[in-house]
């Protein structure tokens, strides 16, 4: 149990970057997407996140080309 009691929650751009790698955290920060969907507490993100994230994204993809 990640979220507790909290009913509102801040989610930051690593979160999203850590979901798409594989290992421990991804699977820690898949548990807590679960967590989220089931508790449905209110969930804040950056207004920059998505830019941060699919940059990160962009990035990691022209490198493995």
């Amino acid at each position: 149990m990640v979220i507790g009691r909290h009913k509102t929650i801040a989610l930051d751009t690593n979160i999203f970057i850590y979901a798409l790698k594989d290992g421990y955290l991804s699977e820690t920060i898949k548990d807590l997407f679960k967590e989220i969907a089931h508790k449905k507490p209110q969930v804040f993100i950056s207004v920059i996140l998505m830019e941060e994230f699919f940059v990160r994204v962009y990035k990691q993809k022209a490198e493995k080309e």
